[in-house]
């Protein structure tokens, strides 16, 4: 396997750039004092002690002295499961901790809720967080409104495994929905349990989808960056439902 195919590796499980640069070093030249160590990393000889000694925090590299110099040497490479166990460990404690601490937070949140009236998101990760969001806060047998479903213009990768993946969470958690979707757009591959959808006609295509639920609204574009609009008003929400409820009724079924 080449150097380019682990270095990734190492940088998912938690390694720095200088770490992972040291630790390759000890690997390939074994045992050896800062000096070494530095000039075939590429770290700078300042910096050498400091990430070694994150390295030997982590389990990964070992110290011995002789004759007063310090040598090291990379451990086993199977100490690195045994560092992503011990990781394994403190999330899930961390996890744990988090989710006692969470009722408090809510309810600080909430309190103040009010004032944020309008949020913009944007990126991949604030869109599956707001995606989920609404299945995750809505109870089995309360539903969400979908308007303009679609699968963005560009049709990009990420778009229809995403919402294979989000659907099969929403029917399983027994959350129902109502989608209608761009009149080209196919709502095919995707778990459609608790769910229902008609066709938008050919001449409402409108790149902008629509999600309510309760009193929020959320408002995206599927474009290469997704961006979202999330807003939190019972009015605003009540405007997009009413809305929907007449084009649903003028669609149809597929």
């Amino acid at each position: 396997m080449e150097e380019s195919d682990i270095q990734p590796v190492l940088h998912e499980i938690g390694l720095s750039d200088r770490e992972r640069k040291v630790y390759l070093a000890l690997l390939k030249g074994g045992e050896s004092t800062s000096g070494p160590i530095a000039e075939r990393s590429g770290v700078a000889a300042n910096k050498i002690y400091e990430v070694i000694e994150r390295l030997s925090q982590k389990g990964l590299v070992g110290e011995v002295e002789k004759r007063g110099i310090k040598h090291f040497q990379a451990v086993h490479p199977k100490a690195i499961l045994d560092y992503l166990r011990e990781r394994q460990d403190s999330l899930q404690s961390l996890f744990a901790a988090a989710t006692k601490v969470l009722p408090a937070l809510t309810a600080q949140y909430e309190e103040h809720a009010e004032e944020t009236v309008v949020q913009l998101l944007q990126g991949f990760k604030s869109f599956k967080n707001a995606f989920y969001a609404v299945a995750e806060t809505l109870e089995p047998g309360e539903e969400y409104r979908v308007l303009g479903a679609n699968y963005g213009m560009e049709q990009q990768a990420w778009i229809r495994p995403f919402f294979q993946q989000y659907h099969r969470f929403r029917a399983k958690k027994g959350v129902k929905v109502r989608l209608l979707f761009q009149h080209d757009s196919k709502p095919e591959g995707i778990d459609f349990r608790n769910a229902q959808f008609r066709i938008l006609q050919p001449g409402l295509k409108n790149p902008l989808q629509v999600v309510t639920y309760r009193d929020t609204t959320l408002l995206h574009i599927l474009h290469p960056g997704p961006l979202l609009i999330r807003i939190k008003n019972q009015e605003i929400t009540d405007s997009f439902d009413q809305y929907f409820e007449s084009l649903w009724s003028q669609s149809r079924e597929r």
